[in-house]
């Protein structure tokens, strides 16, 4: 689509990303990424790195990434990865996307990935995009702007030095480098890090009544099936 804008504001260069070419020896201040899906992590990470290199100080880059680069705790390339980016103080963000994102062309477990080359904050912001039962098969990435839309905001507030609002936290949340890094993998999957929602003692009491009272009921609903079979058996 910029190749196609007429206003003189976009430069598009197609090229090998990974040959040696002027372009590629410039210094960026973002990179925006969808690097080709690979089965060899390997690959992905080669692309990464190479988005590093070519940022400028306190550069960012954005990168659609598979969830096993994020989680795959066998994969040595994957781990020295999470493992520079948490040392470097350069991972900012994960946001977990649906599995139907991509519906209906395909189903992909991905995640955003956003980092920031210098020293960062101490924290890592997570996010996630729940799936929706039925997504539009037209339209399915319009049916989860809504939550996109509550993540974006919270990140900015994030950003911006306060804490994730309050209504947000059913998606966002955030965990400090310190905890990431005491993890023996240092995994960076956002459900990893997910916290339990808190629940009022009051209400917890109320479940748990609730639990006991259809087990009850359970309980003597066996009682009369068995007795039937029994009769009936006897006849």
């Amino acid at each position: 689509r910029l190749g196609m804008e007429e206003n003189g504001n976009s430069d598009v260069e197609q090229t090998d990303f990974f040959l040696k070419t002027p372009y590629l020896e410039q210094r960026f201040d973002v990179i925006l990424a969808n690097p080709p899906y690979d089965r060899d992590l390997r690959n992905t990470v080669r692309y990464i790195d190479a988005f590093f290199e070519l940022l400028e100080s306190q550069g960012r880059c954005a990168v659609l990434v598979p969830e096993g680069l994020l989680s795959n705790t066998i994969n040595q390339k994957a781990l020295e990865l999470r493992d520079f980016l948490l040392r470097s103080q350069s991972v900012e963000a994960v946001i977990s996307l649906p599995l139907k994102m991509y519906w209906p062309y395909t189903t992909s477990h991905s995640s955003l990935l956003l980092f920031q080359k210098g020293q960062g904050r101490q924290e890592v912001f997570f996010g996630r995009i729940p799936d929706r039962a039925e997504p539009d098969r037209g339209l399915s990435d319009q049916s989860y702007w809504p939550d996109m839309e509550q993540v974006l905001r919270a990140w900015k507030c994030w950003s911006a030095g306060n804490p994730v609002p309050e209504d947000a936290q059913a998606l966002c949340w955030t965990v400090s480098k310190e905890n990431i890094e005491r993890t023996e993998d240092h995994v960076l999957s956002a459900e990893q890090y997910r916290l339990s929602p808190y629940i009022h003692l009051e209400r917890q009491i109320g479940e748990l009544d609730h639990v006991r009272h259809c087990q009850v009921k359970l309980e003597d609903l066996l009682i009369r099936y068995v007795m039937e079979q029994e009769t009936a058996n006897e006849m």
